[in-house]
């Protein structure tokens, strides 16, 4: 494994932050755009690297205190960028929020699945399928009482 960067100056209000379970995806300008976790306001920020993951910019704040995490980042076919998270609060939900430009600003909020039950649910993961349909994956409670269960949901982009 070879180590090439690390992402620093991730504090608010002068706390240093506790940033965890990332993901990135490589965009057509060849920048790597990359969302995490941040632990204390159960929230997602973003960073980008031009240089291959040498150096990253400051992080930014993409959803508000306990507006859902971790997220999962797919670029769709039709360019498109895909952000799938879980939002743990009444009533539970997966959400999904699309960028059209790479990036730069999101639509947020945008409701996949409702469960209703538990705050018990999250870690999405999407898939483009051949026909340009999407396949998210994730976990939740199917009932009160119950263990979590893997689930799924196919959508459509709307244009």
């Amino acid at each position: 494994m070879t180590y090439l960067g690390r992402v620093d100056g991730t504090y608010e209000n002068g706390e240093k932050l506790y940033a965890n379970e990332p993901y990135a995806v490589e965009l057509p300008t060849g920048d790597i755009l990359c969302h995490f976790r941040v632990e204390q306001t159960f929230t997602v920020y973003q960073t980008v690297s031009a240089d291959k993951g040498k150096t990253w910019s400051k992080p930014v704040r993409v959803l508000p205190d306990f507006g859902g995490a971790p997220v999962h980042l797919l670029q769709h076919s039709s360019g498109v960028l895909i952000a799938a998270y879980g939002y743990r609060q009444a009533p539970y939900e997966i959400r999904i929020m699309f960028s059209k430009d790479n990036g730069k600003t999101w639509d947020k909020d945008h409701t996949l699945y409702v469960n209703g039950i538990s705050g018990d649910l999250g870690y999405p993961a999407t898939v483009e399928l051949k026909d340009g349909s999407l396949l998210t994956v994730f976990y939740a409670k199917a009932e009160e009482n119950g263990p979590c269960v893997i689930m799924q949901q196919k959508w459509t982009l709307e244009e």
